[in-house]
């Protein structure tokens, strides 16, 4: 490439190798993702022009333009009118898939953001279901339970402990608190295969959710609401833990 290439985009040239797959625009996302959580394209900079791009991906400008406009839902890029296309910065992008892969690039911090983060909405997610909880959903989450006591294997009891989460939120009956929680099983669903072990090597889960989803039934808000702040954030250090040290289930 030449002086003016450089100009154009704002950083010097990138490797980015070639697409080969089936699913070009899928890969081309991929690829674009990792390049600029990596800082290949720093935030601030803009992709090269269409043309040129394709071609140091070797793909077609259609495939290209179906990835960019992916990258611009993901939060990641930004059209702008007689500039291009603008990076923006993946560590404030919302999108769960997105965040994930921040996560595994940066680690450390932004972990213990993320769990911090998983602590603070879960304690007042237990709080609120212990005011609002039904029979029903207070059976629902000792079904729960009773699954995390009987998984067959850590992915098992990690798939259950989900499900749990998933009708405490329901068990608060408040819509906007779903949706947010919602989000937040998203991202950590996105992590889970890496944290997989900590739910091998943690005995104490089965226990730990019976005594959130007793209270919860006693409509004991506080001792809901502490008993899940215990919980998160042991859980949430094995996790990272875990996570950090590399350990992952076969």
């Amino acid at each position: 490439m030449d002086h003016s290439t450089t100009q154009s985009t704002g950083v010097p040239p990138v490797d980015l190798g070639h697409i080969t797959r089936v699913r070009v625009s899928d890969q081309v996302v991929d690829v674009l993702i990792d390049a600029i959580v990596e800082g290949r394209f720093p935030v601030g900079s803009t992709l090269p022009p269409e043309r040129e791009l394709a071609e140091q991906l070797g793909v077609n400008r259609g495939s290209l333009r179906q990835a960019l406009a992916r990258l611009e839902q993901l939060g990641l890029t930004r059209s702008e009118q007689g500039r291009g296309t603008a990076v923006l910065d993946p560590q404030i992008a919302t999108d769960p898939v997105l965040l994930s892969r921040v996560v595994n690039h940066l680690g450390g911090g932004l972990l213990s953001e993320l769990f911090e983060m998983r602590t603070e909405i879960t304690r007042m997610v237990a709080r609120m279901a212990a005011a609002s909880a039904t029979a029903d959903d207070v059976a629902r989450l000792q079904a729960a339970v009773d699954l995390v006591g009987s998984a067959a294997d850590e992915r098992d009891r990690q798939r259950n402990e989900m499900l749990w989460f998933r009708r405490l939120a329901a068990a608060t009956h408040n819509r906007p608190l779903q949706a947010l929680t919602t989000w937040v099983w998203r991202t950590y669903d996105e992590l889970a295969g890496d944290l997989e072990a900590a739910f091998g090597a943690d005995a104490g889960i089965e226990d730990d959710l019976q005594r959130i989803t007793t209270a919860i039934g006693r409509h004991q808000a506080a001792a809901a609401e502490r008993a899940m702040a215990s919980y998160a954030e042991r859980s949430g250090a094995l996790m990272i833990t875990m996570l950090r040290s590399g350990r992952r289930s076969p």
